[in-house]
């Protein structure tokens, strides 16, 4: 539902609506490619979706949950509903993305039980594979996959959670590493 608060801009994209029967537990909105527009915008304060994105080539920027983050390709987002967000092209380097909007309880549950119950990104994801796969079943035929959406979302959902995990990890080792090092830095070595 857009509000009189949500501010979107017209840019160049190929839209793929989902046509066939939603559900409370799933109910696909669209599917799209954004092309590389320098005046990219979109800005939601109290969306009823779920947004998943991916991002081909350029720069962007998403800000939610009080920070502002530079995203590039390879690297993907997932926003919640009922969140703010505001999400635009970089004027120099646009982005290209691909993107899903949905709805349900099954998203939520799954967001949940993949610990990503909160507006999150990954770097590097660089598998952009089921967000186009998603984009292609919704220009092939929109009515009857709503079952096939709801596969590959659900792989999306794995591959970025098990990238965020890896990175979370990486960074919480090198955050160990680096505090032991502070705090033993001055204590002289015992076996010299």
């Amino acid at each position: 539902m857009i509000t009189k608060r949500d501010i979107y801009t017209i840019h160049r994209e190929t839209i793929s609506p989902y046509a066939g029967p939603g559900s409370v537990e799933f109910n696909p909105l669209a599917g799209g490619i954004t092309y590389q527009d320098p005046n990219y915008h979109i800005r939601r304060y109290n969306g009823d979706h779920y947004v998943f994105e991916c991002v081909l080539s350029g720069t962007g920027y998403a800000e939610f949950n009080g920070t502002l983050v530079r995203l590039t390709a390879g690297d993907a987002y997932i926003l919640h509903p009922c969140t703010f967000h505001h999400y635009y092209s970089d004027h120099n380097d646009p982005w290209g993305k691909v993107w899903f909007n949905c709805m349900g309880n099954l998203v939520g549950h799954l967001l949940g039980d993949y610990q990503l119950g909160f507006n999150c990104y990954v770097r590097d994801l660089n598998q952009s594979d089921c967000l186009m796969q998603i984009q292609k079943l919704l220009e092939k035929e929109p009515t009857h996959n709503k079952t096939d959406l709801a596969l590959l979302l659900h792989r999306h959902i794995g591959n970025f959670s098990e990238k965020l995990n890896g990175q979370l990890m990486e960074r919480s080792s090198a955050l160990a590493m680096k505090t032991y090092i502070d705090q033993n830095l001055s204590t002289p070595p015992e076996h010299q």
